[in-house]
């Protein structure tokens, strides 16, 4: 874990905070021990750590379905992933269905030759992309205000790298 929790605790009661919210790819990184491919290439605002001040609310990493498989190799310690896709509606390349639909598009999964067997890890991803399959939101925005709520933290005081989230949020 590379957190510092007991620091990161003593910042919160130190400035009032009832969590941080890292928006910033390193922090995030920091925050949940997961470096994904969007977070290499630089892509702001497609993954989030959010650290509850309150120890027995849940941390968690909002990550994209596409990332799913990367938890395999590169477990994260948070116990709270919550994924997003794209919305499963998209008529156009901007994404905008004209609706207030959430649903999602199922998470990333390769397609497996019928008659075809799987090694250990293939098996684990399958897994994985089922066990998220019905839980999986339309956006990051949506996602992050999910493990927010899960962590209680849905009208509480946090501390971030980047206050656009925070305020994402408040219009959602």
């Amino acid at each position: 874990m590379l957190v510092n929790k007991a620091r990161a605790y003593e910042v919160m009661d130190k400035y009032g905070l009832d969590g941080l919210l890292a928006a910033n790819q390193v922090n995030v990184y920091y925050l949940t021990d997961f470096w994904g491919a969007l977070m290499r290439m630089g892509r702001s605002f497609f993954n989030y750590g959010v650290l509850p001040r309150d120890e027995r609310a849940p941390a968690a990493l909002v990550t994209s379905g596409v990332e799913l498989n990367r938890l395999v190799e590169m477990p994260t310690w948070v116990p709270n992933v919550v994924a997003y896709t794209v919305p499963a509606s998209i008529t156009s390349r901007d994404y905008d269905t004209g609706t207030e639909d959430h649903e999602a598009g199922v998470p990333f999964a390769w397609p497996v030759r019928e008659g075809s067997r799987l090694g250990p890890k293939e098996l684990k991803w399958q897994a994985m992309g089922a066990a998220y399959a019905q839980q999986t939101l339309a956006t990051p925005s949506y996602a992050l205000r999910k493990a927010l709520n899960d962590a209680g933290l849905e009208r509480a005081t946090l501390g971030s790298d980047d206050p656009r989230p925070i305020a994402w949020m408040n219009e959602l």
